[in-house]
């Protein structure tokens, strides 16, 4: 049986100004070889392709405002501008309409209808779901994660790759 081995990997606070495959390998590169695993947690790789926004740039609409009511306070759609987030990136009718069907399927004790329809909602982190600095924006998932990955084994010559939402 081969013996497994969590080995963290420390940075600096990683920006837009990064680039999350050369932070791997400028942090990381030296430990990594070829039977290696490399995870990255999404909300860095969005992080790092600029994927975020501040609540005070959005318009928040009425169905962001009426969705939200319903939505438990420790979620990752805590605030109307989590949910209007999801809202720009999935389209506002496209997510009233898994609410819809989401609350449909919870009569029928079928959960997650809504985060499996409306995925923006559940890749993103609203203000108190993401590290400082970054703890008063909010981050969107991760911009085409399985292509990141290919690049991380690319780069590092490692086994495999993945962008996880760690959270969940």
């Amino acid at each position: 049986m081969a013996e497994l081995e969590l080995v963290c990997v420390p940075t600096r606070i990683l920006t837009d100004n990064d680039d999350i495959v050369d932070a791997i390998v400028e942090f990381g590169g030296h430990n990594i070889g070829p039977e290696d695993i490399v995870c990255v947690a999404e909300s860095v790789v969005a992080i790092t392709q600029g994927r975020f926004t501040r609540p005070e740039e959005l318009n928040v609409c009425w169905q962001a405002r009426l969705i939200n009511r319903f939505i438990h306070p420790d979620g990752s759609m805590a605030s109307i501008y989590g949910m209007q987030s999801a809202m720009n990136l999935d389209g506002k009718w496209k997510v009233l309409g898994a609410f819809i069907l989401g609350a449909i399927a919870k009569i029928f004790r079928k959960p997650g209808v809504f985060y499996a329809i409306a995925r923006a909602a559940s890749l993103t982190d609203d203000v108190t779901g993401t590290m400082p600095p970054f703890d008063k924006h909010i981050v969107f998932g991760p911009k085409d994660p399985d292509k990141v990955a290919e690049k991380i084994v690319s780069r590092t010559g490692c086994y495999g790759a993945v962008v996880a939402d760690v959270n969940d």
